[in-house]
């Protein structure tokens, strides 16, 4: 059984291969074990890849997965539904992850043709969009209805939320809440132990982390800026933000000037996943200042190396954090506040603890089973649709 995957993010092709931050051939993986081929219909990157970017990002490309890219305007919902319907002849089955706009074309176009469909909601584009620009927010209606509508009618969905995303969008479908996160979780005390060790030896500089899309503003980075101006004029001078993401961060560093604390910020760029590992165990605190968000998986990856955090209660933030961790969106007396708790080394000593007891919680090995559970049953109702139009012919 072949099936399409439809979203927005952009690969990148070096020496005919395709190429991403985020949708590396293991994630291609988790749906080979129960579909026999994917065909991945994303947008591509106009952007070159080099022998010395190459290091930043991780294959895509791989067996059993073609690639037909969307290449045409971007808002050409016609050139859009052309593309689509094309692929999706070829293939016996959809997943479709929103919000997205080909995600939006292809759900239409699954109905049009018949085809089964699946949806994944990855989180909620009315936040998204609302906090992102003066167009999106002239956008944001269309791209709520829509993901409204589309939830409503999905036979199959997945939520990466326990309630936050159900509560907005319900489907009148079967569905499943359960993360689209996988994180390599070590069962063992070392990592607390050497993360207890770290905070006993605070080095001069306080080094705080925020991973994600570095053009994405509703992500919230100048909300950090903000805070770090305000504490130093506290004469706490000493915080070294590191940002680690791909995009443009030219609109962070104005913001950054803007407050004087440019000197205090730290552009890391894309970097490869064990890279990133790694740097989590050389910070100090975490901080997920988000806008809008589902579960965002940087925060979970710092959690699991006991990271003490801090995050916006927006999303399922607060169904994950400590209470005396989560501040209010926007708020930056509120981040003040939370950062200063931490700057306690018992508190800093219970948070990493607490944080990487919670993530072992969320995302156990029955997870993984539960999601591939869910994924067989669609297959399976895939294969009975198959056989049933079969037999009518």
């Amino acid at each position: 059984m072949k099936i399409a995957f439809i979203h927005d993010t952009k690969l990148l092709k070096y020496n005919n291969s395709y190429f991403s931050v985020s949708f590396t051939y293991d994630v291609w993986k988790r749906y080979l074990t129960i579909f026999d081929d994917i065909l991945v219909i994303t947008n591509i990157s106009h952007e070159s890849l080099t022998d010395n970017k190459i290091n930043r990002y991780k294959i895509s490309s791989g067996e059993h997965v073609d690639f037909a890219p969307y290449t045409g305007n971007a808002i050409n919902l016609f050139k859009i539904a052309k593309h689509i319907n094309s692929c999706l002849k070829k293939v016996d089955a959809a997943i479709v992850r929103l919000p997205s706009l080909l995600g939006f074309v292809a759900f239409f176009t699954c109905r049009k043709l018949n085809m089964p469909c699946f949806v994944e909601l990855v989180g909620c584009p009315w936040d998204a969009l609302w906090n992102h620009s003066i167009k999106g927010k002239f956008a944001a209606p269309f791209f709520y209805l829509t993901t409204k509508y589309i939830m409503k009618k999905s036979a199959y969905s997945l939520y990466v939320t326990d309630k936050f995303l159900q509560r907005r969008y319900p489907t009148s479908g079967k569905s499943i809440a359960c993360s689209n996160v996988f994180i390599n979780i070590p069962d063992n005390d070392s990592i607390i132990e050497k993360r207890e060790s770290r905070i006993d030896t605070v080095s001069k500089d306080i080094k705080i982390c925020t991973i994600g899309g570095l053009n994405v503003r509703y992500k919230g980075y100048d909300q950090v800026v903000k805070m770090i101006s305000k504490l130093k004029k506290r004469k706490i001078e000493n915080i070294k933000y590191y940002l680690i993401g791909d995009g443009n961060a030219d609109w962070i560093m104005e913001c950054a000037k803007k407050y004087k604390v440019e000197k205090n910020i730290i552009i890391c760029g894309a970097m490869p996943h064990d890279n990133v590992i790694s740097f989590l165990d050389e910070i100090d605190i975490y901080i997920q200042p988000s806008l809008q968000e589902g579960i965002p998986r940087a925060l979970l990856e710092a959690m699991s190396r006991g990271c003490p955090c801090i995050g916006s209660n927006v999303g399922e933030i607060p169904e994950i954090l400590d209470i005396k961790t989560i501040y209010k969106r926007k708020n930056i007396n509120s981040l003040v506040d939370a950062f200063l708790y931490l700057m306690n080394e018992n508190n800093m000593k219970e948070q990493a603890q607490k944080n990487y007891n919670r993530v072992k919680e969320l995302i156990p090995k029955t997870l993984n089973l539960r999601r591939k559970s869910f994924m067989i049953e669609f297959r399976n109702f895939v294969l009975d649709k198959k056989h049933a139009v079969r037999f009518h012919v």
